[in-house]
C-alpha cells in the first residue's frame, strides 16, 4: 500500500499543486527517520516546472474522473504533501495531503466498497479514522478538520500523525544536516532525509550506507540553473574521508568508460563532472548545478524519441 501513496506523492508532484509550504519539521512526529517533502508551489514557478506542467497537460484528462468522484481539483486544492516514516514497515510511513476536501462528500465515500471494503470507523479523540481492507491488507484514512487527509497503512503511525498535528505528541526537531543542506539562497522545491542511525540496520547491497549517519537532499532552481545539493553525515573523519573517496572513485569510473557514440553515456559524464565534493564540518558535501536550458534541451529530444518511436510503431 505504501508503494500507491508514494505514486500518489510522485503523481501530485508532477501534475503540479498550488500553495503548498516549505517543510516544516513540526509535522513530523519525533520519531521520524525519514521523510520527503514536495513544495510543489515552488516548483511551478520554476521554468523546469512551469515545462513539466505543459507535458503533463494531456494527463489531465486521465485525472478527471478521480477528480470528479473526489469532487476536486488537484491543482487548485492541493497545497502540501509530505511522505514520511518512523521505521523500515510499511505501517510505519503515512502520507498528509494538505488541501481543500470536501468533508461530507470524502465521509460517504469512505462508506463505499467500490474500491475496498469497509471495516469501520474508529474515534480518536474528535476524529474519525476509516479502516479499509484489501488484499493487501488494512489501510487507514482521516481528514483533519477540511484540509488536512492523512493515510497510513498502521493505525498506530496514524494516530501518532494526529496526535502531532494536534499538538499532544512531540515533534520532530530542526536537524542540522536539514538546515545546512536547505541553507542559502536557493528556493528548494525538494527536500529529503533518511536517518541511518536511526533506522539501525539496513539490507543494503551497499555498505556505504554503513558508514553514513544521515543523509539529506535538496533540489531547486536558481540564476537559471537547476541545483542540488547532498549533505551525507559520516559516523566520524575517517569514515567521511572514505565517503568522499568512494564518490569520487564512483565518478572516476563514469568518466573513463568509452563512449563510441552512446548519448546516454555522454549524459552522465556530463553530469557527474558538474559535481562538486568537500568535507567540511563533519558533513560530506555534494553540489551539482546544470543549466535549465540545457536539461529542456535534453528532456525535449527524448520526449521526441518517445513519440517518433511510437509513431513509427503505429
Amino acid at each position: 500500500m505504501m508503494r500507491r501513496y508514494t505514486l500518489i506523492f510522485l503523481g501530485v508532484l508532477l501534475v503540479g499543486v498550488a500553495g503548498a509550504k516549505p517543510f516544516d519539521p513540526r509535522q513530523l512526529p519525533a520519531q521520524a527517520k525519514w521523510f520527503v517533502h514536495a513544495d510543489v508551489d515552488q516548483f511551478k514557478k520554476t521554468r523546469l516546472g512551469k515545462f513539466a506542467l505543459q507535458q503533463m497537460e494531456p494527463f489531465s484528462k486521465v485525472l478527471k474522473p478521480l477528480e470528479l468522484m473526489l469532487k476536486m481539483e488537484f491543482r487548485k486544492d492541493i497545497d502540501g504533501l509530505t511522505l514520511y516514516g518512523t521505521g523500515q514497515g510499511e505501517a510505519e510511513a503515512a502520507v498528509i495531503v494538505h488541501g481543500k476536501f470536501d468533508r461530507k462528500h470524502l465521509t460517504a465515500l469512505a462508506k463505499t466498497d467500490e474500491f475496498m471494503v469497509l471495516f469501520g470507523d474508529i474515534k480518536h479523540r474528535e476524529h474519525v479514522i476509516h479502516r479499509k481492507e484489501d488484499k493487501e491488507g488494512a489501510h487507514y484514512f482521516c481528514l483533519k478538520m477540511n484540509h488536512t487527509l492523512l493515510m497510513s497503512d498502521g493505525l498506530k503511525t496514524l494516530r501518532g500523525a494526529l496526535d502531532v498535528l494536534d499538538g499532544k505528541a512531540d515533534h520532530l526537531k530542526p536537524d542540522s544536516i536539514v538546515t545546512k543542506a536547505t541553507a542559502g539562497k536557493h528556493p528548494f522545491f525538494l527536500v529529503g532525509l533518511v536517518d541511518f542511525e536511526a533506522l539501525g540496520e539496513l539490507d543494503a547491497d551497499s555498505k556505504v550506507f554503513e558508514k553514513m549517519k544521515s543523509l539529506c537532499f535538496a533540489l531547486g532552481e536558481a540564476e537559471d540553473n537547476i541545483q542540488g545539493r547532498l549533505l551525507v553525515q559520516p559516523r566520524d573523519r575517517k569514515t567521511g574521508e572514505q565517503i568522499l573517496q568512494i564518490f569520487k572513485g564512483m565518478v572516476a569510473m563514469v568518466q573513463i568508460l568509452p563512449e563510441e557514440n552512446d548519448t546516454e553515456l555522454q549524459k552522465l559524464k556530463q553530469f557527474v563532472e558538474a559535481l562538486k565534493f568537500e568535507l567540511k564540518e563533519s558533513f560530506v558535501t555534494v553540489n551539482w548545478k546544470q543549466p535549465v536550458q540545457a536539461i529542456l534541451d535534453d528532456i525535449k529530444l527524448d520526449l521526441a524519441g518517445l513519440l517518433k518511436n511510437r509513431e513509427e510503431k503505429d
